[in-house]
């Protein structure tokens, strides 16, 4: 029996020596995060193990140890197995529910031999430092590593225990990050993220379960804290919240960023400022459009085509593009019908072009060109429109000319054609009807002058119409009838200068008191004149004047008196005053339609004679000359415009020869 008992106590102790010495030769040693476990590990544990099992009679200590081992064994063969097939792309083996598993079947069936004694010797070998963990934790904590008893556990065994615990529940924590990490991100197609496949519950819960390690490392906190960045930027994301996103990778930049999660926050990084650019693009092609800028909106969507935003996924940026494009076209379009118009010089395409500008609410780049060209074209249309109603084909041609060359569409083009085709006889009838219709004076004088211009071009017409030829003038026999030895000297002078008063009328009287009327008034034109000394010769004109404008059948003998003054006369106070005298009475009445070529041809020739006699060409303009030719516009208009109301006041007559009334005698 004493042999038996011995035998068993050797064969315990022998099985505790090899069991320590495979807990030793296969322990497992370093620190959290920083285990390597290898086959051999397992292999001599296992061998150790197995020859216990022969065991007959198996001793306290012997059982405690042979427990503690085969809970050593099952979590090194644990955790080699994990670290065989745990990785990102494969499931998670849930580690730390089968270690947790196999300390609680370990508590469950202890040796029944552990007692306190034994509990107590063990646990005074323990470390003071590992105390903690072999004590119960807070029964509301299920999770915490040491919410079981370790109490059971042989005290050789007990400190790989707990390193084994907590590099398993180390390596789960990491390996749920690094899985949460793997997937459950969004898809990033360049300024669009489609947050379909977010996914956030993953990393809350690994996130969660990190917390619980209680051995801290660098590398699971690292893991953790850009765990905890990810899962805010993926919230922010499913948010639609870009401030916060870009709040978030800021403080990124803070922090050391776990491999495992570089990839990610470098792509939500270039998110951020993608989406920073985009946006403020999309703020340029609103500015361009609303001010409806061309420049501004062609730089913008330049911009836009560098990033694609024209094939962008998110659809609300591609509408905005393609409106943005759609009215750029119509911006250009128009820009360039209002260029094309103002090139042409072509105000109805223009009016059309800016009224659809207006329409878009666009001002035109040609713009400040284009009001200078409706100024100018409207200038143009007024002289075209002049040179029309006046029949001024000068004018005419040289507006089509004009018009030609700036490629501008005359509105009255073909009526001015036609009028270029019509002879001249025909333009100078029209000219005059025109300056008559509107009333115009000075053009109706124009164009009167100009045919009769025209008309004294031809030597016969001027033959014609030699003051000789006039039918009611008296031969100068008629003339000088009854007045004995000085007839034949009154017929030489007859139409020329004279100091004498005449003895009778020049033209023929229907009676004989308008002939001595006709006498009486060539005495007073001489002493207005000067050749004869008269008191007041102011009041001789204006009576002179009186006469014609009151008797008509006067006043062809009225102008004959002051032409025939006028001829050889040699005194040049004398013809200064006989020119204001025919000019006043041209003012105040006309020459009859029979005498009218008579006098004109007259004026015409008496202007050529004064200029020729003073050798100073025809732009000469004496007095004399501007007297001849200013008759000949104020005979042409009053034969315009008839006798004049009332007789120039005597003032105006003072005024003309410069005299004062005071000194007319």
């Amino acid at each position: 029996m004493e042999f038996e008992i011995l035998y068993h106590e050797i064969e315990n102790k022998l099985v505790c020596l090899a069991l320590k010495e495979a807990l030793e030769v296969g322990r497992v040693t370093g620190k959290v995060g920083a285990v390597a476990i290898l086959d051999l590990n397992i292999q001599s544990l296992e061998r150790a193990t197995s020859r216990a099992a022969s065991l007959e009679e198996v001793a306290d200590e012997t059982a405690v140890l042979i427990h503690s081992s085969k809970a050593i064994l099952k979590l090194r063969q644990l955790l080699y197995d994990c670290a065989e097939t745990n990785s990102s792309s494969k499931p998670v083996v849930r580690m730390w529910d089968t270690a947790k598993n196999i300390v609680s079947s370990a508590v469950a069936n202890a040796p029944d031999s552990l007692h306190a004694g034994a509990l107590l010797q063990n646990k005074s070998t323990v470390d003071t430092t590992k105390e903690r963990r072999l004590e119960l934790s807070n029964p509301k904590v299920e999770n915490e590593p040491m919410a079981f008893n370790l109490m059971w556990c042989h005290a050789y065994a007990r400190d790989e225990l707990i390193l084994l615990l907590d590099e398993i529940q180390h390596r789960e924590a990491l390996a749920l990050l690094t899985h949460a990490l793997s997937s459950g991100h969004a898809k990033f197609l360049g300024g669009f993220v489609d947050v379909s496949t977010v996914k956030t519950g993953a990393l809350q819960n690994a996130l969660s379960n990190a917390k619980l390690v209680p051995t801290r490392t660098e590398e699971l906190t690292t893991l953790q804290l850009s765990a905890a960045i990810i899962l805010r930027a993926r919230e922010a994301l499913m948010d639609g919240s870009w401030q916060d996103l870009a709040t978030i990778m800021n403080d990124a930049k803070q922090v050391c960023i776990h491999q495992t999660a570089l990839d990610e926050i470098n792509m939500l990084h270039r998110e951020v400022q993608l989406h920073s650019i985009i946006k403020a693009v999309l703020l340029k092609i609103q500015k361009g459009s609303s001010e409806r800028n061309i420049d501004a909106l062609e730089a913008a969507l330049h911009e836009a085509d560098s990033l694609r935003l024209s094939s962008s996924p998110d659809l609300h940026v591609l509408a905005r593009v393609n409106k943005a494009r759609q009215l750029l076209d119509r911006l250009n379009a128009v820009d360039e019908k209002v260029k094309l118009c103002v090139n042409r010089s072509d105000l109805t395409g223009l009016d059309a072009s800016l009224e659809e500008a207006k329409n878009l609410q666009f001002t035109p780049r040609s713009v400040p060109r284009v009001d200078d060209l409706r100024d100018r074209i409207k200038q143009f249309f007024n002289k075209a429109e002049i040179a029309v109603e006046t029949v001024d084909t000068s004018a005419i041609r040289q507006l089509l000319e004009m018009a030609q060359n700036e490629n501008i569409q005359l509105p009255r083009e073909e009526e001015m054609r036609r009028l270029l085709a019509y002879p001249p006889t025909q333009l100078e009838k029209m000219r005059l009807n025109a300056a008559i219709q509107r009333g115009d004076e000075e053009a109706v004088i124009a164009s009167t002058m100009g045919m009769k211009t025209k008309f004294f071009e031809q030597e016969s017409t001027r033959e014609l119409h030699r003051l000789e030829y006039f039918k009611p003038l008296k031969t100068p026999q008629e003339f000088a009838a009854n007045t004995g030895v000085i007839a034949s000297g009154l017929q030489a002078t007859m139409l020329s200068h004279s100091t004498t008063p005449i003895p009778s009328s020049l033209t023929r009287m229907d009676s004989t008191p308008a002939g001595s009327l006709a006498v009486k008034i060539f005495r007073a034109l001489l002493g207005y004149m000067g050749d004869r000394q008269y008191s007041y010769p102011v009041t001789l004109a204006h009576e002179i004047l009186q006469v014609g404008l009151a008797v008509p059948e006067l006043r062809d003998e009225i102008f004959l008196q002051m032409m025939k003054q006028l001829t050889d006369n040699p005194v040049q106070s004398s013809r200064d005053r006989g020119w204001l005298l025919m000019r006043l009475a041209f003012e105040t009445f006309p020459p009859s339609e029979s005498f009218e070529n008579f006098i004109e041809l007259w004026l015409r020739r008496k202007s050529v004679e004064l200029r020729s006699r003073n050798g100073l060409g025809v732009a000469f303009s004496s007095k004399a000359t501007n007297y001849a030719t200013d008759c000949l516009h104020e005979m042409h208009r009053v034969v315009f415009k008839g006798p004049a109301l009332r007789l120039p006041a005597l003032d105006d007559i003072y005024e003309m020869l410069g005299i004062m009334p005071s000194h007319s005698s």
